[in-house]
């Protein structure tokens, strides 16, 4: 009897021990000589805080103009901008210049919240407040090198001050006419959208419809199914939003809600006009949109058949084709565009049409990353002329680059900006180059990266301000939109902690070739049954069921973005696969 009771007091005993020493190694045992992301997921918090902490300098009236309270990124997200705080005894507008060039005017007030854009990088800024009484202060604002920031030559004769916006997988970037870098964002996304009223739109790596600003504060993020594979996104005139949906979709995102309005799905109306139409094959997909609001048109480039149809949506039919693929069959011939003079393009980017006139980017390729890039042909812009269903070539720019995968063009006050995203050589994407022309064809601006693989998806010209510009809205709440009970739903379960359960973490064997780190996914080939467990520091998780049968795309890999919005924390990610649990050397710092 008395041995029993030995045996059971030693059994406690290393059971107690047992768990004190999982306790005292959990943070050696999960997070340590781990790669961590610190992720940004949620804003609420963090924009809240940094908001109260701004309202406590509005509120005071000792902060003058004359000695203003100066903040220098606030939201940790735009190092080239800031704000400038600072109480008036009278009501009174404020003139703005930034190293001596007028910028806008702010609204009348007595508490004033001056956004400032387009600081130059590593320099000591110069700011100028003029009030209505002529009263000047002069405010100096130093700025850092940014890392990475000389990657490209740029030189011009543009007599402008807007500022070149590039954006590329890299980040977001604007260029002030003398080379300097003037605002960066690191979003790490391709496409972008700059509304008049001076809103940035794009799809994040979390697969969100973000609405921010130059400051990089998020007013809203927008939940749906609606963002695969995007290429384009558009601020419309009555505030909706357009975006591509997955490979042949267009559609329509209530501003307010989040809701679909519309889908509108290119191969279903192509499969309509010929049961044999089928653009189901690799890089096809729609790479560029324009939406005319006032005759509801819809101009849809779909690069892999080289082919440009502009779609009436009320009366739900297509207006004409632009094609010389043969894919379209005699069945379209009613539709296609009879080109009278000029030559066709290949896998073009960024077309849209302006009065009569079609612009093109002629990428003049199908380069993509297993092409061979010695049969890359040189690139073109190209403008045609519609008449009825008549075109032809009125304009064309013959470049002595091959550009691959991105390309675009727009032209502006008779200022063609032309972006060869890609150019190839002997080597995938060796550079972008990004030019001006004026009137004459004369090259008036030139920006090159320096670094391979260094690509530009998009350049254009624009300004910081509009005419007039309301002091900085600090009271504005982050908003997240959900279109969809789905979305709602995806909640991941949370699950209880064992000491059976613990073992298993932590005796995972390391097998990092499951994961696709670029998306943060989890590629799901040759997996019959999977769960993903997100593990804190006490070994209490939260786990996601996966089922390829339902749920694995046609790429096979699960996008975790989603699911980080209902977890806060330090979590190490592990995986169970077919009843096996894996250590994946990840730890996510969700803030």
């Amino acid at each position: 009897m008395k041995k029993n009771r030995i045996i059971i007091v030693l059994s406690i005993l290393i059971f107690l021990i047992s768990i004190f020493m999982l306790k005292y190694n959990d943070d050696n045992s999960l997070f340590n000589n781990k790669y961590v992301y610190n992720l940004n997921v949620n804003y609420d918090d963090i924009q809240n805080n940094i908001d109260k902490e701004i309202s406590k300098y509005i509120k005071n009236k000792k902060i003058s103009m004359s000695n203003p309270k100066v903040i220098l990124d606030p939201y940790n997200s735009s190092p080239l901008t800031a704000l400038v705080i600072f109480y008036t005894k009278d009501s009174t507008s404020i003139k703005l210049y930034i190293n001596d060039i007028y910028m806008t005017t702010v609204e009348k007030s007595k508490s004033h919240i001056i956004p400032i854009y387009g600081l130059r990088e590593d320099y000591n800024n110069i700011i100028k407040l003029i009030d209505d009484k002529n009263k000047e202060s002069i405010i100096n604002i130093k700025t850092d090198k940014l890392k990475d920031s000389d990657f490209y030559t740029y030189k011009s004769t543009n007599n402008t001050n807007e500022h070149l916006f590039i954006t590329s997988p890299k980040g977001k970037y604007a260029i002030d006419n003398e080379g300097y870098m003037s605002w960066y964002m690191n979003m790490n996304n391709n496409e972008m959208d700059l509304s008049s009223d001076k809103k940035i739109y794009f799809i994040d790596k979390f697969y969100r419809l973000i609405e921010t600003d130059f400051m990089g504060k998020v007013y809203q993020a927008y939940y749906t199914d609606a963002f695969y594979n995007n290429h384009k996104v558009k601020k419309l005139n009555n505030n909706n939003i357009m975006v591509i949906n997955s490979n042949f979709n267009v559609c329509e995102i209530d501003y307010k809600t989040g809701e679909i309005l519309y889908s509108i799905d290119l191969s279903e109306i192509l499969q309509k006009i010929d049961n044999d139409f089928n653009m189901s094959f690799e890089n096809n997909y729609i790479n560029y949109f324009q939406y005319n609001e006032e005759d509801k048109t819809l101009l849809v480039s779909i690069r892999g058949i080289s082919a440009i149809i502009n779609y009436d949506l009320l009366n739900n039919e297509i207006i004409w084709i632009l094609s010389n693929n043969d894919i379209f069959s005699d069945k379209f011939d009613k539709y296609k565009l009879n080109l009278i003079n000029g030559e066709y393009f290949i896998g073009q980017h960024t077309p849209y049409l302006k009065d009569n006139k079609l612009y093109v980017f002629n990428n003049n390729n199908f380069i993509f990353h297993d092409a061979d890039f010695s049969l890359a042909k040189k690139s073109s812009v190209i403008i045609y002329e519609i008449n009825d269903m008549n075109i032809k070539e009125i304009y064309r720019y013959k470049s002595n680059y091959s550009s691959g995968w991105y390309g675009s063009f727009y032209e502006q006050d008779e200022i063609k900006n032309i972006n060869f995203g890609c150019i190839v050589g002997e080597e995938e994407g060796n550079y972008s180059k990004v030019i001006e022309l004026d009137k004459n064809n004369n090259i008036i601006t030139e920006l090159t990266t320096n670094y391979d693989n260094i690509i530009i998806y998009e350049s254009f010209r624009n300004e910081f301000y509009n005419e007039i510009t309301p002091n900085y809205p600090i009271d504005i709440e982050y908003n997240k939109l959900y279109s969809d009970e789905l979305m709602k739903n995806n909640l991941l379960k949370e699950g209880k902690n064992s000491l059976g359960f613990r073992k298993k973490i932590q005796n995972a064997i390391i097998d990092e070739a499951l994961f696709d780190f670029e998306t943060l996914g989890i590629m799901a080939n040759n997996i019959t049954k999977m769960e993903i467990l997100f593990v804190d520091k006490n070994y209490k998780y939260y786990k996601l069921d996966y089922d390829p049968d339902k749920k694995a795309d046609k790429k096979n890999i699960i996008y975790l973005g989603d699911y980080f919005l209902n977890i806060k924390g330090k979590y190490a990610l592990y995986v169970k696969i077919n009843d096996k649990y894996y250590n994946t050397s990840i730890v996510y710092n969700i803030k």
